[in-house]
This record gives structure tokens, C-alpha cells and sequence, in this order.
């Protein structure tokens, strides 16, 4: 006799797939590394250094405003699960398993 296991959804760090879009957190996270290695890079090489020096801002405002983005859409989506929530519970229907819930 076979028992089927509940198989665990594969987890794809770069695409999400109920949104059909590149993921905002590998987005970050790919600048985050690029910034890093710009300033490991202007450690080394002092004509580098210079110009992050000149661009400094300007990567202070993109590394921002991309986060900020980011973290108000992750704010908007939880409060969205939030109030679906309350209208299945208002309405007499069991809650969502915790597990069920998109994370």
C-alpha cells in the first residue's frame, strides 16, 4: 500500500509564481550585492572610491526608495490577507489554517 506525502511547494527565490512576476526580496537583494561589491571594489581602487563618493546619494536614493517599495507592498498584501480574514470569520466560515496562509 502506498501512503502519498504531502509534498512541501518548492520555494523559488527569484520568481513568484501565484504573482507571475520577479520577487521584490530577490530584487533587493541583488542590489544590495551590487552596492556591496561597488564599495569592496572602492576599498581597493581609489578612482572607484572617488566616483561612489560623487554617487553616493544617488545609490542612498535608489537602495531606498527600492526598499521602500518592497516593504509597502509586503505592509499592503499582509493587510489585504488580514481583512479577507476577518470577512470569512464574520461570515461563519472556519479560519485559514496558518499553514495555509501565503507567507
Amino acid at each position: 500500500m502506498s501512503v502519498k506525502k504531502d509534498k512541501k511547494p518548492k520555494i523559488n527565490l527569484i520568481w513568484d509564481t501565484e504573482a507571475q512576476s520577479i520577487r521584490g526580496s530577490f530584487v533587493n537583494l541583488t542590489i544590495s550585492m551590487a552596492i556591496l561589491f561597488c564599495i569592496v571594489i572602492g576599498a581597493f581602487n581609489d578612482a572607484v572610491a572617488l566616483r561612489l563618493e560623487k554617487l553616493s546619494t544617488l545609490i542612498i536614493g535608489f537602495f531606498t526608495m527600492s526598499m521602500g517599495i518592497w516593504s509597502y507592498k509586503q505592509v499592503q498584501e499582509k493587510a489585504a490577507e488580514a481583512k479577507v480574514e476577518e470577512k470569512r470569520v464574520e461570515a461563519g466560515m472556519p479560519a485559514t489554517a496558518p499553514e495555509e496562509r501565503s507567507s
